[in-house]
């Protein structure tokens, strides 16, 4: 499994889980970034209540102070 997540906060849960289930993590590659067209550093924003929703580059719903700096890549640099 192979999985991408640029939020820092959805990054800590999921490597935790992660390192609970060893089974899991013989075959899971987690990367700490989101995926583009091309490098760069993007502001991220999540919603508060709910931190499933976030947007990278612009609050659509998501609270629009404080975002977080996240590296954006594209696919082809990350796995080749």
């Amino acid at each position: 499994v192979v999985a991408f997540e640029p939020s820092p906060r959805n990054l800590f849960f999921l490597s935790k889980s992660a390192l609970l289930n060893p089974e899991l993590n013989r075959n899971f590659t987690l990367y700490p970034l989101a995926l583009g067209a091309e490098s760069a550093a993007v502001p991220l924003f999540t919603e508060r209540s709910n931190l499933a929703n976030s947007v990278l580059g612009f609050p659509t719903r998501a609270d629009p102070k404080n975002p977080v700096n996240v590296r954006v890549a594209p696919l082809d640099d990350v796995l080749w």
